[in-house]
């Protein structure tokens, strides 16, 4: 006691487990594994941040509770970080057990700093996460609690003590969502052919003790047709070939939806703010110039133009303008180091970081809004003489001073304001085809590096990373897709778009036809969604029956 009594405050709360003032629960020992699943806008984000964050933190304290997810922006969305920064894992590091064992004090310590203290820990999107990850996860988490709560690191994945015997384990999402990439590194993929490590991955994920659907999508309750219709895309099919006439969208649906479609008089006047997203890269491109010009002239600011220079490490000089001409002309930003080719900014600008800024503060994907652009002294000189051009071309790469969305971290730049200088990408390979002269075209594997300031606008992006995000005001949307698209990939493309905005309102279609229809028609296909209701379909009833009762007996059933 006399020892206690002469330690810190800090001292004591580590002792705790971070936890003092806090009423406890055990911080070892199964007590639940939730499965929390439902479509998009159903609430599993505000249900979070609103209930389950407050609630652990409560008993568990500040450092009690992990919130986690695959990607930097549904991490975000509930405060929380990815699954490689808490596994102290490097983004390109091996996922084989061999690698994951600790190699020194020093990485078990900062392990201990994250995991031993947590009471709870909550997963988000978990179809994003692949297999190997999540065992990761589970190991890397023993390790760090195996000192502190007498874990032995060789019971990581049994039953009673997975998770590292963390009490409460919570994993959200949609069986309905984008897969990774590849898909058969998923959760819910087969696990015939798959590493060991992928399959103890299923097994833990399988062992919930409760699953729980919700199925209430508030998201679109101001819509019955897009309720309606999201619903029947979301009923799988009682059994292969079996009947879904009363599933099919009927014309009344189909009329409705139809009408946000460009080619049938749906107009995009107002939707200067809206979202712009597509599956492919090649739209993506294009929306990323339009909603930029379009945010300028609301905003009635400059926008300026800044090319991304590019280093070549294998062109021969004759071919040098050639290779940076095609470069620039390369849409996918994940194929080029993720930088851009051409940076488009403007004061008041709603931007998203295309790379890690600050690994505390603003990871890639972190969104903001430019409170300043610096321009460079030459490029100052120009502006100032020419002030009334809407467009202008930068020669030298502008200091950019973004106000984080939710941060009011004081960065001795203001709260919440980060600076976003130039940065060359690692190096990254890809082909191009040029011509010099009259020469056959030919084909090139080009290794470089890009310059540029990591920023694009936040409303032109890919459908994949508007996944878990409500489109607000509204979203304009391409229905295309690749050829080589799987059908899965496709249903899912269609499902997602649609899920993603509050009503038909505020949706406006480019290439929304009859074979997306009958795309809708056919129901969630054969797959992940098969795979999940084989695994989970039993446990969800009996959630559901002992919800009831639950509800019955707290007299809460109105």
């Amino acid at each position: 006691m006399q020892r206690r009594a002469g330690l810190t405050e800090a001292r004591r709360e580590a002792l705790a487990g971070g936890v003092a003032g806090h009423a406890l629960l055990p911080l070892k020992g199964r007590i639940s594994r939730l499965l929390l699943y439902g479509g998009g806008g159903c609430g599993k984000t505000r249900i979070i941040n609103l209930v389950l964050t407050p609630l652990f933190r409560r008993f568990y304290g500040p450092r009690g509770l992990i919130l986690t997810a695959f990607a930097n922006k549904p991490a975000r969305l509930i405060k929380g970080k990815t699954s490689h920064s808490l596994a102290k894992l490097r983004g390109t590091q091996s996922l084989t057990m061999a690698r994951l064992r600790v190699q020194s004090d020093k990485e078990r310590r900062a392990l201990a700093a994250v995991w031993a203290p947590v009471g709870a820990l909550v997963k988000d999107e978990f179809t994003q996460q692949p297999g190997a990850l999540e065992h990761a996860i589970a190991v890397r988490a023993t390790y760090g609690r195996e000192q502190s709560h007498d874990l032995r690191c060789s019971d990581y994945a049994q039953p009673e003590t997975n998770y590292a015997s963390i009490p409460f384990v919570v994993t959200a999402g949609d069986p309905l969502q984008f897969p990774p990439v590849p898909v058969t590194s998923s959760l819910l993929a087969e696990p015939e052919g798959q590493t060991k490590e992928h399959r103890v991955a299923q097994l833990m994920f399988e062992q919930q003790d409760y699953v729980c659907e919700l199925k209430t999508t508030m998201r679109f309750r101001s819509d019955p047709v897009l309720s309606n219709i999201l619903l029947k895309m979301r009923t799988p099919t009682p059994t292969p070939g079996a009947d879904r006439s009363e599933l099919r969208l009927t014309e009344e649906e189909w009329r409705v939806l139809q009408s946000t479609d460009i080619a049938h008089g749906a107009s995009l006047e107002g939707t200067e703010l809206w979202y712009h997203a597509a599956y492919a890269w090649s739209y993506v491109c294009m929306a990323q110039w339009i909603r930029s010009v379009h945010s300028a002239a609301h905003h009635q600011e400059t926008l300026f133009l800044v090319t991304a220079r590019d280093y070549m490490q294998n062109v021969e000089t004759r071919d040098l303008q050639a290779v940076r001409d095609q470069l620039l002309k390369v849409p996918n930003m994940n194929s080029t180091g993720r930088l851009p080719a051409v940076a488009l900014l403007h004061l008041h600008m709603n931007v998203r970081m295309t790379v890690t800024v600050c690994p505390c503060q603003a990871p890639v994907a972190t969104t903001g809004t430019i409170t300043n652009i610096e321009l460079g002294v030459m490029d100052r000189a120009r502006w100032q003489s020419q002030s009334s051009d809407s467009i202008f071309v930068l020669h030298q790469m502008p200091t950019v001073l973004v106000q984080i969305d939710d941060d009011n971290t004081d960065t001795g730049l203001g709260p919440g304001v980060v600076a976003v200088k130039a940065v060359v990408s690692e190096p990254f390979a890809v082909t191009v085809e040029i011509t010099i002269d009259d020469e056959d075209p030919k084909r090139l594997g080009v290794r470089a590096r890009r310059e540029q300031v990591p920023l694009t606008i936040a409303t032109a992006t890919t459908l994949y990373t508007l996944q878990g995000t409500t489109a607000t005001p509204g979203l304009i949307y391409h229905f295309r897709t690749p050829r080589r698209l799987s059908r899965l990939l496709k249903w899912i493309s269609t499902y997602m778009a649609l899920s993603r905005v509050q009503s038909l309102s505020q949706l406006r279609s480019i290439g929304l036809t009859t074979a997306i229809k009958d795309l809708i028609n056919e129901g969630p296909p054969l797959g992940m969604l098969t795979r999940f209701l084989k695994v989970f379909e039993e446990k969800a009833l009996e959630t559901a029956k002992l919800v009831q009762e639950t509800l019955q007996e707290l007299d809460w059933v109105s």
